[in-house]
């Protein structure tokens, strides 16, 4: 084989092997293109991450206070829900006493016993304002207070007689007696019961 022809043969080695090379080169570059997207592609997922990490531990703080909100915010209601039962509990007590210092017969006994209570102390005391020697002064002023408790229970004796109607109507045994015949006698009853008392008392005290 001549010159020339060895010549070609290696010129046509050459030109294949640059052909192999070059398209080594384009298959490594192309490698490369890859792996830099790749590695962009991690580190943008790593700062998701990060930043999803972070947000998670503001959501976590975020619940752990809600959920300590949430346990005062129980704990007032559990509180709240005993002050409604004690007051639930207080209400038909309080309703009764209300009931109870509405009635005439309580406010005809206060203004009676109240008014007249001091001036009744100094009357049966031993060393009040009764005096042996004029004790026609004494039922001057026992008489005086007897008339002002019947003024009291007179004016007080048709309140007493709505009450007691009332308060005998709400209960069924009761209110099948709740005429007027009856409801006068137990007002009465009320009103002459503690005037009876106060004047056994003082006929008592001086008999």
């Amino acid at each position: 084989m001549d010159y020339e022809g060895k010549k070609k043969i290696h010129c046509k080695l050459v030109d294949h092997h640059s052909s192999r090379i070059n398209a080594l080169e384009e298959k490594v570059q192309l490698l490369w293109d890859a792996a830099r997207k790749n590695n962009f592609e991690i580190h943008e997922l790593e700062f998701k991450a990060q930043d999803a990490e972070k947000r998670l531990e503001i959501l976590t703080s975020q619940v752990e206070k809600m959920a300590d909100i949430i346990s005062e915010k129980w704990i007032q209601i559990r509180q709240l829900e005993q002050a409604v039962q004690m007051t639930e509990m207080r209400a038909p007590k309080v309703k009764r006493q209300l009931t109870f210092s509405k009635c005439p017969f309580v406010e005809f006994i206060k203004n009676l016993f109240g008014h007249h209570l001091e001036t009744l102390k100094g009357i049966l005391h031993p060393y009040g304002s009764y005096s042996a020697a004029d004790p026609n002064s004494y039922w001057a002023q026992a008489l005086h207070h007897l008339r002002g408790a019947f003024s009291s229970a007179k004016q007080y004796h048709y309140k007493l007689q709505r009450f007691v109607k009332q308060e005998m109507e709400r209960n069924e045994l009761p209110g099948a007696l709740a005429n007027e015949e009856v409801v006068f006698l137990v007002a009465s009853a009320l009103i002459v019961f503690p005037i009876y008392i106060a004047f056994t008392f003082l006929f008592s005290h001086f008999r």
